[in-house]
């Protein structure tokens, strides 16, 4: 697992880490599942699931840093054949920037979707 937070208070995370389940949409769904049970304001506004590739992005409310939103890219790799999930968080209001952070690890392992 690889995890960086941003010196401002965790305001922008990102994790990478390989995922257990079979494929990227069961991932994606047990993801879901355990985020809508323990994330306070849990929102789901957009998920997918196109081939082997999934992404939700939800929003929740986190009681230091406020409102948040999250893009979840889960996916197999090319080079290696691992299942993986990119994990990105920013503040409400920056979701750009959330969705660059993720496009940019995605290149780091070659995908182009």
């Amino acid at each position: 697992m690889v995890s960086y937070e941003s010196e401002d208070s965790r305001a922008s995370r990102l994790i990478i880490f390989t995922v257990t389940e079979a494929t990227p949409s069961e991932s994606i769904e047990a993801a879901s599942d355990s985020d809508r049970m323990t994330k306070n304001g849990y929102d789901e506004p957009f998920h997918g699931v196109v081939g082997d590739v999934a992404l939700r992005e939800f929003t929740y409310s986190d009681e230091e840093l406020g409102e948040q939103f999250a893009v979840d890219y889960r996916f197999e790799a090319e080079a290696d054949g691992n299942l993986y999930a990119i994990v990105a968080f920013g503040p409400v209001g920056r979701e750009g920037e959330t969705r660059q952070v993720v496009e940019r690890a995605k290149a780091s392992f070659g995908t182009a979707d």
